[in-house]
């Protein structure tokens, strides 16, 4: 009895995750790069003044930053650190704090579209991209939308949202 129990436990579970119906949070490890967007975070990251610096609460520079709009140099520094350095190629810049980011949501959709990692469908930790900016997706629900994701210039931060303010126009697998 308890046999079929744990078996159909575990085939459910494959399924689920198959699906794509877990959060990151709930699945046996977090993806790098969304590990990356919850401890930045967690540091309260965010702009003073609205001039593209964005500092933790301690005050150090972010390590994307790179006094313009820092969305995609966010994601760039957590694909360094979960180990993607192809995307730097060709056309990477150093930031204020000396690490080689990208800077432009078009240099990433090119990397994405080489490595052959364009999708339409969201997973926890994939880069969800939309016309003139990119997120982390942190959560999927059943269907595989989009429930939450973390992104770095939202409101001039390091900042969480729900779902429903805009639809992605596909994703970058990681």
């Amino acid at each position: 009895m308890k046999t079929k129990i744990s078996l159909s436990l575990t085939a459910l579970l494959l399924i689920t995750v198959a699906a794509g119906t877990l959060s990151a949070s709930a699945q046996a490890s977090t993806p790098a790069l969304l590990k990356f967007a919850q401890q930045e975070l967690k540091k309260k990251v965010k702009e003073t003044n609205g001039n593209n610096i964005p500092r933790g609460a301690r005050g150090a520079v972010a390590s994307y930053s790179i006094k313009l709009p820092w969305c995609v140099s966010f994601v760039s520094v957590g694909l360094s650190r979960a180990g993607y350095s192809s995307h730097l190629e060709p056309r990477s810049m150093p930031s204020q704090t000396g690490q080689q980011v990208i800077g432009y949501t078009g240099t990433l959709i090119s990397w994405g579209k080489k490595q052959k990692r364009l999708t339409k469908v969201a997973r926890p930790g994939y880069i969800a991209v939309y016309r003139e900016y990119v997120t982390v997706v942190e959560k999927v629900n059943r269907r595989g939308a989009v429930v939450s994701e973390i992104g770095g210039n939202l409101n001039d931060a390091v900042t969480r949202r729900g779902a429903g303010a805009a639809t992605p126009l596909f994703f970058i697998r990681v």
